[in-house]
């Protein structure tokens, strides 16, 4: 048994305030914190290559990593939860990259699509049966096996069995950024003008199997399809009008093929495409959107989410672990306030924030300042 201190009737009303959340019904923004796996592996004392090899691996190091994430930071986490978390690697194996080990951080990979003669190679490949995303579906049932082996409890309540939680990747890295990842980033770029055919090809190719492979998710789970989840971080780096052409449309098939909604992630607050976004795409949460250049340039990177968005959505923003490193408690607590003045009520707000792997353990309960500031402010947000 793995006893989190915190009272149970906190990680209820943890739970309560997500719920109401995600109905757009909050009465304050929540405070969110997200781990790297190199990170919560390190609090939990088990090498991250391990946890590659060795589902139970997986399943520990995530309940011991966020046990003492829980019981050092305040936040609004709603308690420990197992996933199968592996990385982008696990996308760029299933679509045939080489996977590069890297002591003690996530695999890195290599691309391995030269021109045009590999789109044979392409078009035979089965995502869901290829590299890491075959481990995926392995570790699935492998650890679905053995999850009442792996109690959790919170002071003075019931005993809960997050490993029964856990899901296969039904999200999508999204069709350009995946087409990158096996062809090169810069070259895609530059195949979007000397080769835009071949471009088409691949991303139609991509997002057919992409398709096929979530759908094939939801059966090994034996569990009716959710809501489309897609992220991007690759294509905001193109021209508004590359992407239309090349990337758009592949994104609504997407939608399409799983209901007219979806979560979008993109690590990038572009603001040129966010009103594709909203109108185009009718996403219903936006998650990961970074301070490309400090929390002190948040008024540029957010108003323009704002503008559209908030208030109608979940918006999740993430300060980003690089920031967060080397900033101060005063400097989180006024990135929060300011987050908070810009996103106006905060019905569907979570103020996010990474513990990444460069972290250092002693310094993450400063990012209990981000719900201290919610807290101390939420009696004075504007009411837009």
């Amino acid at each position: 048994m793995h006893e989190i201190k915190l009272p149970y009737a906190e990680i209820v009303r943890r739970r309560e305030l997500l719920q109401a959340c995600q109905r757009l019904q909050n009465h304050r923004p929540l405070a969110h914190i997200f781990a790297d796996p190199p990170f919560y592996c390190r609090l939990a004392g088990i090498p991250i290559e391990q946890t590659y090899d060795d589902p139970r691996a997986m399943v520990l190091s995530q309940i011991l990593g966020w046990k003492r994430i829980l019981e050092t930071v305040d936040c609004d986490v709603p308690g420990v939860d197992v996933g199968l978390v592996f990385g982008s690697f696990l996308t760029a194996s299933a679509y045939g990259c080489r996977v590069v080990p890297q002591p003690g951080a996530i695999p890195g990979f290599e691309s391995w699509f030269k021109d045009a003669a590999d789109l044979p190679k392409l078009q035979a490949l089965d995502p869901f049966v290829t590299g890491y995303h075959a481990v995926e579906v392995d570790f699935y049932h492998r650890i679905k096996g053995m999850a009442d082996e792996f109690p959790v409890s919170y002071q003075g309540g019931e005993v809960d069995y997050p490993a029964r939680r856990a899901s296969l990747s039904t999200y999508s890295e999204g069709p350009f950024t995946i087409a990158g990842m096996i062809a090169g980033f810069d070259q895609m770029c530059l195949w979007c003008y000397e080769d835009p055919d071949l471009v088409d090809a691949i991303i139609d190719c991509i997002t057919a199997k992409e398709i096929d492979r979530i759908s094939r998710c939801w059966r090994e789970m034996a569990t009716p399809p959710g809501v489309a989840s897609l992220a991007d971080d690759y294509s905001p780096y193109l021209s508004t009008e590359m992407y239309q052409r090349f990337v758009l449309p592949s994104q609504k098939r997407m939608r399409d093929a799983f209901g007219k909604r979806m979560a979008f992630h993109s690590c990038i607050s572009e603001s040129r495409l966010a009103p594709f976004w909203k109108n185009e795409l009718n996403i219903e949460v936006l998650n990961g959107f970074k301070p490309r250049s400090g929390l002190g340039n948040l008024e540029r990177c957010y108003r323009p989410i704002s503008d559209l968005f908030a208030d109608q959505i979940v918006l999740e923003p993430d300060f980003d672990g690089a920031n967060m490193m080397i900033a101060t408690s005063d400097q989180i607590a006024q990135a929060t306030q300011q987050t908070m003045q810009l996103f106006g009520r905060g019905l569907g707000l979570k103020i996010g924030a990474t513990l990444s792997g460069g972290h250092n353990p002693d310094d993450m309960a400063k990012m209990s300042v981000i719900k201290q500031t919610i807290l101390a402010l939420s009696d004075q947000r504007p009411t837009n």
